[in-house]
C-alpha cells in the first residue's frame, strides 16, 4: 500500500487565503455599518439643533418686534431676540416643543451670560452632540423704527448665540 499525502498543501494554502478575504470582508462591512449609523444619528442632530436654531432667529415667537412710535407693529427682525420672550417662552416646561425639539431630546442656548437649557450638558459624558453659533442682536421687549435704524446706521452691538443639541441618555 501506497502512502501519499491525503490534502495537498496548495489546498490548505488557498483555503487559508479565501477565511483571510472572507475576515477582512466582514470586518470591512462592519466599519461602514458603524460609519454610516454615526452619520445617521449626527445628521439627525444637525437637522434638529439647526430648526431649533432658525426657529429661535427667524420665529415671531422669539424675535423683536419693531413698532411705529404708535406703537402698531411694523414686523419682526429676523437675528434680533427679545429677551423678554426668551425668557418666558424657554424657561418653562414647553420649551423643547417652543423649539421643535422632540422629547427625547435636550438643549441648552446662551447668549452671553443668560443660558437657557433643558438639561445639563455635561460634554465629557455626552459624546455625540450638535452645536450651532450665530451672530444676533438683543433687545427687551419691542423697539420703535427709529432704534432699529439707529442700530442699523451706527453699528448694533452683536452678541453670539450658541445652541447644543443632544439625545437624552
Amino acid at each position: 500500500m501506497k502512502k501519499g499525502q491525503i490534502i495537498s498543501l496548495d489546498f490548505i494554502f488557498s483555503i487559508v487565503l479565501v477565511i483571510l478575504a472572507l475576515g477582512l470582508l466582514v470586518r470591512i462591512s462592519e466599519a461602514n455599518n458603524y460609519r454610516m449609523k454615526q452619520e445617521e444619528l449626527f445628521n439627525e442632530l444637525q437637522r434638529i439643533g439647526r430648526t431649533a436654531s432658525v426657529v429661535l432667529t427667524d420665529s415671531e415667537e422669539f424675535t423683536c418686534e419693531v413698532q411705529d412710535l404708535s406703537g402698531t407693529m411694523l414686523y419682526n427682525a429676523i437675528n434680533c431676540l427679545d429677551l423678554t420672550k426668551l425668557n418666558s417662552k424657554l424657561s418653562g416646561v414647553n420649551a423643547k416643543a417652543n423649539l421643535l425639539i422632540p422629547a427625547e431630546f435636550e438643549f441648552k442656548a446662551t447668549i452671553g451670560a443668560n443660558t437657557w437649557q433643558s438639561a445639563p450638558l455635561n460634554e465629557a459624558n455626552t459624546p455625540f452632540y450638535y452645536s450651532e453659533e450665530r451672530k444676533i442682536i438683543t433687545h427687551n421687549g419691542a423697539m420703535t423704527k427709529a432704534e432699529m435704524e439707529n442700530c442699523f446706521k451706527n453699528g448694533c452691538s452683536e452678541e453670539k448665540l450658541k445652541i447644543w443639541v443632544w439625545r437624552s441618555p
